[in-house]
């Protein structure tokens, strides 16, 4: 199991900080009176993880697929968190 979350370690990052980034969000824009704050957060959540992936690239990485999926996936967590929890 370790070597397992070792070897994904990445594509978790991206799923918990998605799921997080996508939580502040949604809380921020209920706060000011926007009606419709999930799919405003899911936006801007998704433009950061493009936006990082598109620095890594700038600095000589690789834009990663999996990385935005895994992004794509903790707003999907957070949609659902947000609709129970609120």
């Amino acid at each position: 199991m370790k070597e397992l979350i070792n070897r994904y370690a990445d594509k978790l990052l991206h799923l918990a900080f998605s799921f997080i980034i996508m939580v502040v969000f949604d809380l921020l824009a209920r706060l000011i009176g926007y009606d419709q704050s999930i799919p405003l957060a899911g936006i801007l959540t998704m433009f950061v993880g493009i936006g990082k992936e598109l620095i890594d690239e700038k600095q000589g990485g690789r834009f990663d697929g999996w990385d935005i999926l895994a992004d794509f996936l903790g707003v999907a967590l957070a949609i659902g968190y947000v609709i129970i929890a609120f």
